[in-house]
C-alpha cells in the first residue's frame, strides 16, 4: 500500500533533475569520452571511426579461441558472444546518434547483460571473468550517459535515465560479487 500512495503522490510532478554525479563503486572504469565532432569537417569520417574502434577495443574483449574439439553448447555459447557483440555494437552507433526511442532501451540494456555475463562463462580463468565484467560496467556507464543526454534535452522520459542507471548500477553489483569470489578462491 505504502508504493501505492508514493505513486499516486508522484503523478502529475514535475520530474525532477539530479544534478549529482551519480554514485559508482569502479571510479577509474570508464568509456573514452565521445569527441566533439563536427559533420561537416572532413576528417569527421575518419576521427569518427578511431573513436569506434578504440571504444570497441575497450568494451568489446576479443572471446577466447575454442577448444581443439568444442562441444555443441561451447560453439553456440561462442558465436552467441559474437552475435551479441555485432548487436551492440549496431545499436550503440544508432543510441548514440540519438535515433531510438524509449521502447529499444529495455532490449539494448538486456542483451549487453546476457552477452557480457555469457562471454565471462566461455572461459573460467579470473581474469577473462573479470574482463568481461568490466566491459559490461564501462559499456553500461556510456550508453547511462548517452540515455541521460538525451532525458536532459526532454527528448525521452525521465524513467529512461533511471533504467540505465539501474543496470549499470546492477553491473557494478555484479562485479564486486566476481571480485570477492576470486579473492576468496585466491586465499584458499
Amino acid at each position: 500500500m505504502p508504493v501505492l500512495l508514493a505513486a499516486a503522490l508522484l503523478v502529475g510532478q514535475p520530474a525532477e533533475k539530479n544534478s549529482e554525479p551519480a554514485y559508482t563503486a569502479f571510479p577509474d572504469l570508464k568509456p573514452l569520452p565521445f569527441p566533439q565532432l563536427d559533420r561537416r569537417d572532413e576528417t569527421f569520417p575518419a576521427a569518427r571511426d578511431a573513436y569506434q574502434k578504440a571504444m570497441a577495443r575497450l568494451v568489446y574483449p576479443e572471446p577466447p579461441a575454442l577448444p581443439a574439439a568444442p562441444t555443441p553448447l561451447q560453439k553456440v555459447r561462442h558465436e552467441q558472444v559474437r552475435a551479441g557483440y555485432l548487436f551492440l555494437m549496431k545499436a550503440h552507433t544508432v543510441l548514440e546518434c540519438g535515433r531510438v526511442d524509449s521502447p529499444f532501451y529495455p532490449t539494448y540494456l538486456q542483451v549487453a547483460t546476457d552477452t557480457y555475463r555469457v562471454a565471462a562463462e566461455l572461459d573460467p580463468a579470473p581474469g577473462w571473468r573479470v574482463r568481461c565484467y568490466e566491459a559490461r560496467v564501462i559499456l553500461m556507464k556510456d550508453c547511462e550517459r548517452v540515455i541521460k543526454a538525451r532525458v536532459d534535452a526532454e527528448v525521452e522520459p525521465p524513467h529512461s535515465a533511471d533504467q540505465a542507471r539501474f543496470t549499470r548500477l546492477q553491473a557494478e553489483a555484479d562485479l564486486l560479487k566476481l571480485k570477492a569470489e576470486v579473492e576468496k578462491a585466491g586465499k584458499k
